[in-house]
């Protein structure tokens, strides 16, 4: 499979489900790695444009990963803070035991900042 290739199976699945902010997400990250910077902010405008109704934050979610992806911090956190005020979980998100905004890939340049560790920092 060459690098180019590796999107087409996520650009199928992205037309049979344009509404899945995940697949939206991940095909704007993609793009955003290739340089492909119109690609990405494409991405951005449909997921800012997706209403889904008990969307619990997924929405959201998923504009944060995209905009750590991207490099654009600020709006990662905002994203991800609104995304949580919205509901979205922060342990076994998706039905994936184990998978958490801890260890989620797209978050991981936001891992090290101090804005990050301060957000999920033990109350109590």
């Amino acid at each position: 499979m060459t690098r180019r290739s590796v999107g087409l199976p996520l650009n199928a699945k992205l037309e049979e489900d344009s509404q899945n902010p995940s697949y939206v997400s991940y095909k704007g990250a993609i793009a955003a790695r290739r340089g492909q910077s119109s690609v990405a902010e494409q991405m951005v405008a449909q997921l800012s444009a997706l209403r889904r109704p008990y969307d619990h934050g997924q929405t959201s979610y998923a504009l944060a990963q995209l905009a750590a992806q991207r490099g654009d911090t600020t709006s990662a956190f905002m994203y991800l803070e609104r995304s949580l005020d919205q509901g979205m979980p922060t342990e076994d998100m998706s039905n994936q035991p184990g998978h958490s905004i801890h260890t989620d890939l797209m978050l991981s340049p936001l891992w090290g900042m101090a804005r990050f560790r301060e957000l999920f920092r033990p109350t109590g």
